[in-house]
């Protein structure tokens, strides 16, 4: 079986729709995990695999599994927002946090993704949420000068809230 899995894992990495696809039908587990704790997954969204992610999706795996230190396939997928969308779709949890409180909306923001971060935010993403060191979506976009993520995030957190009482 862990042969199974390896070359599970490998197709995921490659891009390799047809290899995953044998390998899920000869047995591999749809959740075969790497040394770090990375699924097929993980590996697959990092890198923008869509039909690998969907794939997975369809076989049923864990789209919120997390490795060692909390990253989950929603984080990896940051930068690809079809990818993103998939797993959203099919129940990612938009805030889940790493074992520091890094959200994928910080990790969106820090990297400078704003079509990333636009999508997380019309997901439902808290913006208030606080990592570990008490820093904010904005606060990462800020400390890595992406002035564009760091306005809109910046301006949506003091924003007013109208919870439709008028004027």
């Amino acid at each position: 079986m862990r042969d199974l899995d390896e070359l599970l894992l490998k197709a995921a990495t490659e891009g390799d729709f047809a290899a995953a696809s044998a390998s899920l039908c000869r047995g591999a587990s749809k959740d075969a995990t790497t040394d770090f704790g990375f699924t097929a997954m993980h590996v697959a969204a990092t890198a923008g695999h869509l039909l690998i992610v969907r794939l997975l999706i369809d076989a049923r795996a864990d789209v919120n599994r997390r490795d060692r230190y909390g990253i989950s396939p929603l984080h990896q997928a940051i930068g690809w927002p079809k990818v993103m969308e998939a797993l959203l779709d099919a129940g990612a949890d938009v805030d889940s946090a790493t074992t520091q409180g890094v959200t994928p909306l910080m990790s969106a923001a820090a990297f400078g993704e704003m079509e990333s971060v636009r999508l997380l935010l019309v997901r439902g993403a808290d913006l208030n949420r606080r990592d570990d060191r008490g820093s904010s979506a904005a606060d990462a976009a800020g400390e890595k000068g992406e002035d564009e993520i760091f306005s809109l995030l910046d301006g949506l957190e003091h924003k007013p809230i109208n919870f439709g009482g008028g004027g």
